[in-house]
């Protein structure tokens, strides 16, 4: 999603787990506000930090994760990301099950390309 800023790369997808997980690695830039907030109704989504600080916000508390720290969002819990100011982040996003999470982010990357700008949570 370049016109965000935004590199994700699909590592393993949901057909290559059997349905199980899809894991992706984000880069993202410094002073990136991240999603509206939202949930997921079935997944999982477990951050890795790789590089740089970014903050989870699961609910109403905020964590600074890093690298080699991981926040866990269970299913139905309102969260979202950003990454102040500072350098950029790289962080692994674990979701399961898939639930085709794969399928999901290449639809926003088309949305986005259609519109120059991300779409609003629909949870």
């Amino acid at each position: 999603m370049p016109l965000l800023g935004l590199s994700i790369h699909v590592l393993v997808s949901t057909d290559e787990s059997g349905g199980a997980q899809c894991v992706t690695e984000f880069v993202i830039p410094n002073g990136y506000e991240g999603p509206a907030p939202h949930w997921h109704d079935v997944y999982s989504e477990t951050f890795i930090g790789l590089e740089g600080r970014f903050s989870l916000h699961i609910g109403d508390v905020v964590h600074q994760l890093g690298p080699n720290d991981v926040g866990f969002v269970p299913p139905r819990q309102a969260h979202t990301y950003s990454v102040p100011a500072g350098a950029p982040v790289r962080f692994l996003l674990i979701s399961a099950p898939g639930g085709d999470f794969d399928g999901y982010l290449a639809a926003v990357a088309d949305y986005v390309a259609e519109t120059g700008k991300p779409p609003l949570a629909d949870h």
